[in-house]
């Protein structure tokens, strides 16, 4: 009896300290597992964690200004997931953190009410789709360390009106800004040597861009670019 008692007695003791480790864990936010991933809720962010750096992974609040901050529950935050801001309605500006050096998949994707996007120059990359459909952004800077514009990357974004992409971009990808029905300037990088299939596809107002150091371009890269009228082909070696 005896034993059973202290057997108990340790199981009860056991069940305690688990019970409030969990307590201490859930102090920073309640916690989900799917799979492998554990998701953290801090406030209006949701966010992932490895190497102890942070991945925003989802915005529950509802402002109009987003600033995001560069620490999350002590951690710092390197990245905006894929999906992360798709989608958020009301959200008309959003400054993401100088800690910040990627953005994912489709992260801003069809926020229709999104102006101005305020990216720190760490950044290195930006995933495909990352502004598509976000047919009200005006503002958005090209990060100094970004190497390349991915595909579809601001494809719908009908309100730009001009981009200067960084030195450091070599690459503009497949229907990178197809539909940009008002873009009507467009300043590659020196060092800017390929242009993907479509990537200026329907880009009517569009009668500005530098090709001259252009190696490469795409099939239907400049269909039913009907105002451009002047461009310099000099280094191409390849036209789709």
């Amino acid at each position: 009896m005896k034993k059973s008692i202290k057997a108990m007695s340790v199981f009860m003791s056991a069940m305690l300290t688990l019970g409030s480790l969990g307590a201490v864990s859930l102090t920073a936010g309640a916690q989900e597992s799917i799979g492998t991933v554990t998701k953290i809720t801090s406030g209006d962010f949701v966010y992932t964690v490895e190497d102890n750096v942070a991945t925003i992974v989802d915005y529950t609040g509802s402002a109009n200004a987003l600033v995001i901050p560069q620490t999350i529950d002590g951690r710092k935050i390197v990245r905006i997931g894929d999906y992360a801001l798709s989608k958020k309605a009301k959200l008309n500006s959003v400054v993401v953190p100088e800690s910040v050096e990627s953005i994912g998949s489709s992260a801003f994707e069809d926020s229709v009410d999104l102006k101005k996007v305020t990216l720190p120059d760490g950044v290195t990359k930006i995933g495909p789709s990352a502004f598509y459909g976000c047919s009200k952004l005006t503002t958005v800077n090209i990060p100094a360390k970004l190497e390349e514009i991915d595909d579809y990357t601001f494809s719908g974004c009908t309100q730009l009106t001009d981009i200067k992409l960084s030195e450091s971009v070599t690459y503009v990808g497949e229907s990178a800004f197809e539909g940009c029905s008002n873009l009507n300037s467009v300043t590659l990088s020196e060092n800017t040597e390929t242009i993907g299939d479509c990537a200026f596809y329907e880009c009517d107002s569009l009668y500005s861009i530098n090709l001259e150091n252009v190696s490469q371009i795409g099939a239907g890269a400049f269909v039913y670019c009907s105002n451009l009228d002047d461009i310099d082909l000099t280094n191409c070696s390849l036209i789709g």
